[in-house]
């Protein structure tokens, strides 16, 4: 059972990639159907209130993060700004949240942050080589690929389970 809903939730990223590489845009229904796969995922593994309260901080993270890019380009303009389908599409934000679910706080915030980085700095190789770039970074299609990514090396043991974060913070010698 859990071996079937990693495979849908590998082809549903493939999708979400897919979707906003080509188009710049993903659909809302792909969104929610991860976002219950990751909730059944992440009951098999652990009692309801655990994964709520896990989902909860990583929320938290991304809200804090929002409020900070609220807070800095109100501030840097002159006027508040909200910043969706401006700054960041609401495809994205829908995308962060969704994936709160998948992962315990520490590895969610390692992947977050490692997630953003490869994407800045792949987006940087592309305007360096595109003759005519496209301005929108598809930044959930580059966080599924990097999700893809993750769980290939969970599987092949590479990495720890992403829901727990006492081996992660073994391994980073905290």
């Amino acid at each position: 059972m859990v071996q079937g809903i990693d495979i849908t939730i590998f082809g549903v990223l493939g999708i979400l990639a897919w979707q906003d590489l080509t188009s710049r845009s993903v659909h809302w229904a792909w969104l929610a159907l991860l976002f219950l796969l990751f909730i059944a995922q992440g009951l098999l593994c652990m009692p309801f209130s655990e994964l709520a309260g896990q989902a909860g901080w990583n929320m938290g993270f991304v809200l804090l993060q929002w409020a900070g890019i609220i807070f800095w380009f109100s501030f840097k303009t002159r006027k508040f700004t909200h910043g969706i389908n401006t700054l960041l599409g609401l495809g994205d934000l829908l995308f962060f949240f969704v994936i709160c679910m998948a992962f315990s706080p520490v590895n969610f915030v390692l992947f977050f942050l490692g997630a953003l980085l490869m994407t800045i700095l792949g987006y940087a190789w592309y305007l360096s080589v595109a003759k005519q770039p496209n301005k929108l970074v598809p930044l959930a299609g580059t966080m599924s690929l990097a999700l893809m990514a993750t769980m290939v090396l969970k599987y092949i043991q590479v990495l720890p389970d992403l829901r727990e974060d006492h081996t992660t913070l073994l391994l980073l010698n905290f």
